[in-house]
């Protein structure tokens, strides 16, 4: 919802011109094996894998990324990755929460 983007901090920006795309460096997240962002299409949220191609440079703020899956115009998280990722976990994860929260 929009309310829960705003509480968790999540914003989106869209991706400008061609590949490779300049992000956040907070827009990246590392699982295990792969490194992906967060899109947001049609009003759904889906982790896209990406490869970076170019570490952060002299601001240390950004990094490039190219995408098989990722288009000119798509929505990127580029604030609150991290808690679409917990999101994520929570919500595919086959355990149920015990806990009394």
């Amino acid at each position: 919802s929009v309310a829960a983007l705003k509480t968790l901090g999540i914003h989106f920006t869209e991706s400008q011109g061609k590949s490779p795309w300049k992000v956040p460096k907070e827009a990246i997240v590392a699982l295990k094996h792969a490194t992906g962002v967060y899109r947001r299409f049609e009003g759904w949220i889906t982790f896209v894998l990406v490869k970076i191609v170019r570490r952060p440079g002299i601001d240390g703020t950004s990094v490039l990324i190219e995408s098989e899956d990722l288009q000119t115009g798509d929505e990127i998280a580029v604030s609150g990755a991290a808690f679409l990722r917990m999101t994520e976990a929570d919500l595919n994860s086959d355990v149920v929460d015990a806990c009394a929260h």
